[in-house]
């Protein structure tokens, strides 16, 4: 908890285990593969090219996951974890509840790149130390899918930090 004080982040390895882990990411190749039965447009998945069917599933290829938890009881199952609650709410120091969920299906199909620096309470509009985002690796972080970077400290302010675009 000091580190999430003073840092705005930590590190919990060990949170999910592997058949829970895999659970989750082989739904997601499923979806990713069009293999779903969502009509188009659906406010939950979005998708890269909506337009183009030609999938394992037959289907349009998932780009992302909004508010997975309320679609598939997989994704609910995942993240409302008593793991992940618990790590969140000695953290905060108190109950917490979700705001949002989202997967995120990277460039490189499923293996993911580069994800930069994030600043989400900005973005949110949330004041600063009350929302935990949660970022949970369902790759392996190596080389060539490195974790999430971090900016220790900037949680303190709301001005964006001077960080690399990439868009």
């Amino acid at each position: 908890r000091t580190q999430f004080e003073q840092d705005g982040y930590c590190i919990v390895r060990g949170l999910y285990s592997p058949t829970e882990v895999g659970a989750v990411r082989t739904r997601l190749e499923e979806l990713y593969e069009g293999k779903h039965q969502y009509e188009w447009p659906n406010k939950h998945l979005q998708s890269f090219e909506p337009e183009n069917l030609d999938t394992p599933g037959g289907n349009y290829r998932s780009g992302s996951l909004q508010n997975a938890s309320v679609l598939e009881n997989v994704f609910y199952a995942f993240t409302y974890n008593q793991k992940l609650v618990t790590a969140m709410e000695l953290l905060l120091g108190g109950p917490v509840r979700r705001y949002t969920d989202q997967t995120i299906f990277k460039p490189g199909v499923l293996r993911a790149n580069r994800s930069f620096y994030h600043q989400d309470s900005f973005y949110w509009r949330l004041k600063p130390k009350v929302c935990i985002n949660a970022w949970i690796a369902l790759d392996t972080v190596d080389d060539e899918a490195i974790a999430l970077g971090f900016m220790a400290g900037s949680q303190e302010t709301w001005k964006i930090v001077r960080h690399e675009e990439y868009w």
